[in-house]
Parts: structure tokens; sequence; C-alpha cells
């Protein structure tokens, strides 16, 4: 091998700045990074159960007492996730450390590796440039010249074989710094989630703290309270119903994406029991919504969830019309009993998506955001029974923002800002939606178990199965109907006393 040709290697090699890496691996900072502490574990595990006493609460008939402790049960549960939140800050910190401290000694160890790499390049091509008498006269015979020379073409072998080992240690400590980034960009994210769970805290404070000055701490009292909010979200419903109803537009149905499930993806991480369909749902049908049905789904999403955008777009608008309110006439005050804290945004497709009832907006109208960015935190603020998000669908085309008063009656809400939305521009969200996969096998009639209870869960998602039922994993009379009208749906013959065969190929082809 000629020594010039070697030198020459190596020192375009050496322009990609080759790195050591000393200490944990890439795999044992990400491990690191993404595994959770003990205290984690114990704080999430009580979280959970004071999630299972929410549950509860949200099942049983609204009393004041009931009410407070759904308040304090929240107000507990919010505690302990800041608490999570601050050890995994302080676990990210430390390995934020380590990799800052592990970069440090890395960029010392380059500079050595360069500084011995070069030296012996420019030896190798002082001797390469030696003419042959010279070196004769130099190393005194022609035997102690090759010698010399074989020894520099082994050094050159070596120093390539190290230049390999160095490129691909290069990689790893691209791995590293990657890490690194990540790490940062969550605890950004951590810093920022732990100063919203505290300002939903001291909502949720707030509102326990009014509740028992409203009421004086009585049942009387709060009941009066709950009826005199109930017969105002009905009348508020009925208004803003019977508006968007007289409002048709002729929609161009070429100005807005067709039906196609996964356009969209959920607004939030995990998923969530659904509380109601899109549609003519059993609760509109008690004469809720002034008759037109609901205008989205509903998802049992704990106060203080993240919510994030489900696609691209820009915010329309986002907005809060529990800020406003007014005095009535025995002097006490009113607040807006509406949409809460609520989002719009147009998703550049010919569809928009609302959300409602959050607990805290972290976008303004006019933003540009990405698919999966924090928009909000569900909550319960507004026209609402219970913590939920609800999310609606709708043709662009058909969606304006206006000050309430300037279009329905209302003595509360005159200046609050809401969407108003063509009755008919209201489309189902489930159209858009991911469709969850069921991993079904042949079950029947008298069956009971998860594979029953799998069966239940698909028929719910299809709006089959009613939602007021229990997934019980009992394949009784209910199920066999649901299942009935399933195959009828999807042109199978045969009644619903199975489920197998031609209907499992039947739903593993809607994906």
């Amino acid at each position: 091998m000629e020594l010039r040709s070697i030198s020459k290697k190596i020192l375009l090699s050496l322009l990609l700045v080759p790195i050591l890496v000393f200490g944990q691996s890439v795999e044992d900072l990400q491990t690191e990074l993404s595994e959770n502490a003990q205290k984690i574990k114990q704080l999430n595990d009580a979280i959970k159960k004071d999630q299972a006493t929410l549950n509860k609460l949200s099942g049983e008939k609204r009393t004041l007492t009931g009410t407070v402790n759904s308040l304090r049960s929240t107000e507990q549960k919010l505690i302990g996730e800041i608490t999570s939140t601050q050890s995994k800050i302080l676990k990210t910190e430390d390995v934020i450390r380590t990799l800052s401290e592990q970069s440090s000694d890395l960029s010392e160890s380059i500079a050595d590796n360069k500084r011995i790499i070069s030296g012996t390049i420019a030896a190798m091509a002082r001797e390469s440039d030696t003419e042959f008498i010279e070196a004769i006269f130099m190393y005194q015979s022609l035997s102690r010249y090759l010698d010399r020379s074989i020894a520099l073409e082994q050094t050159g072998d070596l120093l390539q074989q190290q230049f390999v080992d160095l490129e691909e240690k290069q990689r790893k400590i691209l791995g590293l710094k990657e890490a690194e980034d990540k790490a940062k960009q969550d605890l950004l994210e951590q810093k920022g989630e732990l100063g919203d769970k505290r300002a939903i805290v001291a909502s949720t404070k707030r509102q326990t703290t009014s509740l028992l000055n409203q009421t004086k701490n009585q049942e009387k009292a709060y009941q009066r309270s709950l009826t005199e909010k109930r017969a105002a979200i009905r009348e508020f419903e009925a208004a803003i119903a019977s508006l968007e109803n007289r409002i048709q537009i002729a929609l161009n149905r070429d100005a807005f994406a067709r039906p196609t499930p996964g356009l969209f993806r959920f607004p939030f991480k995990g998923w969530y029991r659904i509380t109601q369909y899109f549609g003519n749902t059993s609760y509109s049908r008690t004469g809720a919504y002034n008759g037109r049905g609901h205008s989205g789904v509903d998802f049992a999403t704990p106060m203080g969830t993240p919510v994030y955008a489900p696609a691209g777009g820009v915010v329309t608008a986002a907005d809060d019309t529990g800020a406003y309110g007014g005095y009535n006439a025995a002097g006490k005050y009113v607040s807006c009993l509406s949409y809460g804290k609520w989002i719009v945004i147009n998703h550049q497709n010919g569809l928009s998506t609302r959300f409602n009832h959050l607990s805290l907006i972290k976008v303004a109208d006019g933003q540009a955001i990405k698919a999966g960015q924090l928009i909000g935190y569900s909550g319960n603020t507004g026209i609402s029974t219970g913590p939920h998000l609800h999310m609606s669908v709708m043709a662009t085309q058909g969606v304006q923002i206006k000050k309430l008063g300037e279009v329905i009656t209302t003595n509360y809400c005159r200046n609050a800002r809401a969407p108003i939305v063509a009755g008919n521009a209201y489309l189902d969200p489930f159209a858009y939606l991911p469709r969850p996969k069921y991993n079904l096998v042949a079950v029947s009639e008298g069956q009971r178990g998860a594979n029953v209870r799998n069966l239940q869960m698909m028929l719910k998602h299809e709006r089959i199965f009613p939602i007021e039922i229990s997934a019980n994993g009992m394949y009784g009379p209910t199920t066999a109907k649901a299942v009935a009208a399933w195959k009828k749906k999807y042109g199978l013959v045969g009644d619903g006393s199975s489920f197998g065969g031609d209907a499992i190929e039947r739903y593993k082809a809607l994906f």
C-alpha cells in the first residue's frame, strides 16, 4: 500500500470529525428517559384510585356532598399528577446532566484524538516524501529503510482501522445528541404541564369555594341552584338549536373532505369511554338540543386531560363564554351558561373541529398548529353535567364566530363570542376518526367473557349496541339484536345468535 495514499484517505476522513463515546449507551439513556421511577409508579397508582372515586361519584345522584367530594377528588388527583410531573422533571434533568457531562468528556477526547492522528499522518507524509537515495543515507542501509517503510505502512493500516471505529462511534454519539434534544423538549413540555395543572387545581379550588359560599353548605339551596341551572341550560340549548336549524346553507360537498376514517386523530392519548354519540341519541330524544340531535361526540375524559389537535390547521377562534355574565333581578351575578371554554380549528381541507367544556385553553386566534399539538385540557365548563370532552366536526363553510347577543335573545351571554354553525354543516366525527380495531373471535348467544365484551365494544363504536347499557361481556338478547343489525348493515345473512365466520371476515375487510 502506498503511504501517500493512506495519508490522503485519513486526512479526508478527519473532515467528518469522529468522536469516541464513553459511559452509557444510547439505549441505556433512552431506557432511563422512558422508565418511571418507583415513586412515579406509586403516584400513578394513587391517581388511578382517585379517578375510580370520581367515576363512582359521577354515577351517583347529584348532591351537594357528592359534588364537593367530586371537586375535591379532582383536586387531589391533579395534585398527584403535579407531584408525578415534578418527579419526571427531576429524572429528566438528571439525564440531561449526564448527557452534558458525557458531551464535555467527548469534546476533550476528540481534541486528543485529532492531535494524535494529525501528528502520525504528518510523520508518515514526511517519510513518504523522502527520496530513495536520501533514505539510504538516513538509514545507512536499504534494509533499515525498508523496515521503516513497512512499519509506516502498518501504522497507516492501524490508523485506517481506527477511523472505521471512530466513524461507528460518531453515529452513536449522534444518537446521544438526539436523546439529549428529546430530553430537553420533554423537560419543556413537563414544565409547561406542571404550570397548567397548577392553574387547573386553582380553578377547581375556586369552584369548590364558590359552590359552598353560594349554597351556604345547604342541600336545599344546592338543589334549587341546580334546578335553576338546568332550566337556563335548556333555554340556551333551545335558542342555539333553533337558530342553527334556521341557518341552512347550500353545502358544496366538493369543498370539504369526504368521510375518511383516520383523517383525524383522536384528540387525546389513550382511549376514553364514549358517553354520547352524534345525532339522534337517547338524551336528545328527551327533548334536549331542541330536537336537532347531538352536534358531536362526548368522551368521558377526566378533568385536566390534555387535548391535542386532531390535524394541522389554524385556530379560527378560542374563547371562554363563562367569562361573561350579568346580574339578575335579585342582584345576583349569573355566568353565561353555554360552551364554556371552547376552541374552533380550521383544518384547511374544508373541515373544522370544535372542542367545548375545556378547563384550560393553550392556543389563540389565528395560531397555526400541527397535528398532535397540545391545544388545551378537558374540563367541566359551560353546559356540562360532568367532566368530559365534546368534539364536533363541521363543514367550514357553515361556521361563523359571533357575539351571542347579535344572534339570540340572552340576558347574560350578550357579549360572549361563540361559534354559530349552520344546522346542516354538522358532520359525524366518527366518519373521520380512526376506526378502533378489536380482536374479534367467534362467539354465540349464552357465552360470556372478554371475547364477548370486545364484540360489544365494537358494536358500541358502530353505534348499534346501546351506549347506555354496559359492555358486560354477556351475550344476551341485547347483544343478539345488535349483531343482527350489524349483519344487516354490512349485507350479511343470518340472525344475531352468533358472530363468527363470514362476519369476522367482513369486519376485517373494513380495515
